[in-house]
C-alpha cells in the first residue's frame, strides 16, 4: 500500500511538473514584443527606435490598476468611432507593465526628432520617460486622449513611426542599406585578414623567408608571402577580387589606402603573434609549480652575440 502510495505521489508530482514546464512554454510563447520602459533616457537613440518598431510593444493587459483616486482604468480609450461608425483601435497607445503608466508610443520615439513645437503634446504625460500612470487620474484621459490624438504633432509623429516601419519592413530605408554595407565590407576583411593570419603562421612555423627581391603581384621573385596570397586567390573569391585590385594599382603606380600584403604589415602581424605566444607561455609559467629558464646566445651577421631567453 505504502507503495502504491508512493508511486500514485510520484505520479501526481510529475504532472504537476509536466503541468508547470507547459504553462511555463505558453507564456514564453505568448511573450511577445518590448516594454515602452526598456527605452529609459528622455530622447531615444535611433537604435533603440529601430528596435522598439521591428518587435513591437507587449500585449496590453487584460485588467488595469485602479487610480489614486480609486477609479477604474477607461478601457474605451482604447478605441474611438469614426465618423462613418467605424470602430477604430488607438494602436498607438502602449501599456508598460514596469512602470505601469500609458505612453503614447509614437510621440514617445520620434518626438525629438520630428516635432519643433506642439504645446499640447509637449505637456501630455503620455509623452514622458514616466508616462500617465495612476497618479495623473484615470478619468482625465477621456478628454487628453482626443485631443492628443488631433495634435499636429502627434500626427507628424504617427507619419514619421509608418515611414520607418515600411523602411525596416521593407529594408529598403537608407539605414538598414548602410549597416548591410558595413556588415559585407566586415566580412570581407575577416576572410582577407584570416588567410594573410595563415600565411604568416605557415611561414613563421617553418622557419621561411617572407619576402623576395619584388613587392610586385605576379613577380616571380616576390617572395614566399605574396607567393601564398597569390596561390590561396585562385581558390578564393575575396581574397582574389583584393589581389588583383593591388595589382591593377601597381601597374597603374597608384596607392590603395588598406592593402595588409606588405613588409610593415607583416611585422605588425607577426608581433601581435609573438605577443599571444609570449602572454601563453607567461600564463603557463604561472600555472606551474616549478619552471627552468635557458639562456644561449648566437652572434648575429653583425657578429654581435644575441642573447635568448627560453
Amino acid at each position: 500500500a505504502d507503495a502504491e502510495n508512493e508511486n500514485g505521489t510520484q505520479k501526481e508530482t510529475d504532472i504537476q511538473v509536466h503541468v508547470e514546464v507547459n504553462l511555463e512554454d505558453e507564456r514564453s510563447n505568448h511573450c511577445v514584443g518590448l516594454d515602452i520602459e526598456c527605452i529609459i533616457t528622455e530622447f531615444p537613440s535611433q537604435k533603440e527606435i529601430d528596435n522598439y518598431v521591428t518587435n513591437g510593444n507587449i500585449p496590453l493587459p487584460k485588467t488595469f490598476p485602479k487610480d489614486t483616486c480609486n477609479q477604474v482604468f477607461p478601457e474605451s480609450i482604447m478605441k474611438f468611432q469614426s465618423t462613418n461608425g467605424e470602430l477604430h483601435v488607438r494602436d498607438w497607445l502602449v501599456w508598460s507593465q514596469q512602470k505601469q503608466a500609458l505612453y503614447c508610443f509614437l510621440c514617445r520615439l520620434f518626438w525629438h526628432k520630428t516635432v519643433e513645437t506642439s504645446t499640447s503634446a509637449s505637456m501630455s504625460a503620455l509623452v514622458s520617460a514616466e508616462g500617465w500612470d495612476a497618479n495623473g487620474k484615470w478619468q482625465k484621459l477621456s478628454h487628453r486622449i482626443p485631443k492628443h490624438e488631433k495634435d499636429n504633432g502627434h500626427r507628424e509623429c504617427d507619419l514619421a513611426w509608418r515611414k520607418l516601419e515600411s523602411y525596416l519592413l521593407s529594408e529598403t530605408g537608407v539605414d538598414t542599406i548602410f549597416e548591410a554595407s558595413i556588415k559585407t565590407e566586415a566580412v570581407k576583411w575577416y576572410n582577407i585578414l584570416k588567410h594573410i593570419i595563415d600565411v604568416v603562421l605557415f611561414l613563421g612555423e617553418r622557419g621561411l623567408a617572407f619576402n623576395g627581391s619584388s613587392h610586385r603581384i605576379g613577380d616571380s621573385s616576390n617572395g614566399n608571402f605574396l607567393g601564398l596570397i597569390e596561390l590561396l586567390s585562385r581558390w578564393d573569391p575575396i581574397l582574389q577580387e583584393h589581389v588583383l585590385s593591388v595589382e591593377e594599382s601597381q601597374k597603374r603606380s597608384e596607392r590603395l589606402q588598406v592593402l595588409y600584403l606588405f613588409p610593415d604589415s607583416q611585422n605588425e602581424f607577426i608581433s601581435e603573434c609573438l605577443n599571444l605566444v609570449k602572454q601563453h607561455i607567461l600564463l603557463e609559467r604561472q600555472s606551474a609549480k616549478y619552471f627552468a629558464v635557458i639562456v644561449d646566445a648566437t652572434p648575429d651577421s653583425s657578429h654581435i652575440k644575441q642573447t635568448i631567453f627560453l
